[in-house]
């Protein structure tokens, strides 16, 4: 297990890394490139690291990324657009796409080589510049992984590389302020999904499962707080980002699986963001398990009463979750990517055969169809 080596949380982790983080990297470097949203940009915080950056001697170039889950192409271009620049800090400030698009360029420029390459030279994981990932969203964990999903031709690509895990993570509930139901829901979903896939691994252990079990825990006693319309000074939101963070260290430690490989295989079908693509596939697996084969899993039935509560919340959100305007088109096809996916489904804690993914799938179908009519 790797870990960021250095862990900024709570109300003035920004605060901190302005005025401890940031300085330290005096001496180390003249050219640092600074990965955000554009509503990041708005509320001028580019502007404060920027000026802190250049007050130790350096430089800062921006990128701005607002396009969901970074296609090949885009990533490939960047590089070309940079091929004879390199970089001493790269900083990641936004949701998991970003992070993903600063962790796969960064393996890119360190190595001279384009993500199309990247994708087929599995050799190629060597990084030597400093990553700061500060996540503006709770929900992908993707600042506690070794992965980067890219898309390439509308299908999800994995690069997995040790040296993706940041150097530095910052955990502000700042950015949760303001954030929507939908930029708050949806990833929180994503973050249990992590959790409980992991609790279910077959490569699930005592330490995954403890981080696991937290994070699930965090989930469900803070949840309606978080989603409410309330005032929150941070406390809240902050304990759900430590769950999120949890969430991805138990999925670095175990992988992820049926959930998962549901999400990718209705991101084929449904154009669906990720968080809501995992929502769809969430509840219907859930059910299946407590209906049927969870009994199977010891860690279900050690946790039965924690997976049935995450089943609650899922059940009381299944308007927001399965109000879209489109469904599956093909449930055999989708059934079949399903389990043609070996880089996830190999974690499973249970072998699957195709009529129950079919049947799982058509369960999803019928909860989507119900709020169409």
């Amino acid at each position: 297990m790797i870990l960021p080596r250095t862990i900024l949380f709570g109300k003035d982790a920004m605060d901190q890394l302005y005025a401890t983080m940031l300085p330290q990297m005096k001496g180390k470097g003249t050219d640092a490139l600074l990965f955000l949203p554009p509503f990041v940009q708005a509320q001028r915080i580019d502007e404060k690291i920027t000026d802190v950056l250049r007050a130790i001697g350096m430089r800062t170039e921006i990128v701005a990324y607002d396009e969901g889950e970074p296609e090949v192409s885009y990533l490939d271009a960047l590089v070309q657009q940079h091929q004879h620049q390199s970089y001493d800090l790269i900083i990641a400030i936004g949701g998991g796409s970003i992070i993903d698009l600063a962790k796969a360029y960064s393996l890119c420029v360190e190595n001279s080589v384009s993500c199309t390459e990247l994708l087929s030279k599995n050799s190629i994981r060597e990084r030597k510049n400093h990553f700061i990932c500060i996540p503006t969203t709770a929900g992908t964990g993707s600042e506690a992984t070794s992965i980067s999903i890219m898309k390439e031709n509308g299908i999800k690509r994995a690069i997995s590389a040790s040296c993706f895990i940041p150097d530095t993570v910052v955990l502000d509930p700042i950015f949760l302020a303001q954030a929507s139901f939908d930029v708050k829901f949806f990833p929180l979903v994503d973050a249990a999904s992590h959790a409980l896939e992991s609790l279910l691994s077959n490569r699930s252990n005592e330490i995954s499962e403890w981080y696991a079990v937290d994070a699930l825990s965090r989930i469900i006693e803070n949840e309606q707080y978080y989603l409410s319309t309330l005032q929150d000074k941070g406390d809240v939101a902050n304990k759900i980002q430590i769950a999120a963070f949890h969430a991805g260290v138990a999925f670095e430690m175990t992988g992820v699986h049926v959930i998962h490989s549901f999400a990718y295989a209705l991101c084929e079908q449904i154009p669906l963001r990720h968080g809501h693509a995992i929502s769809i596939a969430f509840g219907p697996i859930l059910e299946y398990l407590l209906s049927a084969r969870g009994k199977e899993i010891p860690a279900f039935a050690r946790y039965e009463y924690l997976i049935k509560r995450v089943a609650a919340f899922l059940d009381k959100h299944e308007a927001e979750i399965y109000d879209i305007p489109e469904n599956i088109r093909n449930i055999q096809l989708l059934a079949e990517r399903v389990l043609g996916n070996e880089r996830l489904m190999k974690n499973s804690p249970m072998r699957f055969e195709l009529q129950e993914m079919i049947h799982i799938a058509k369960m999803m179908y019928e909860r989507i169809a119900s709020k169409q009519k």
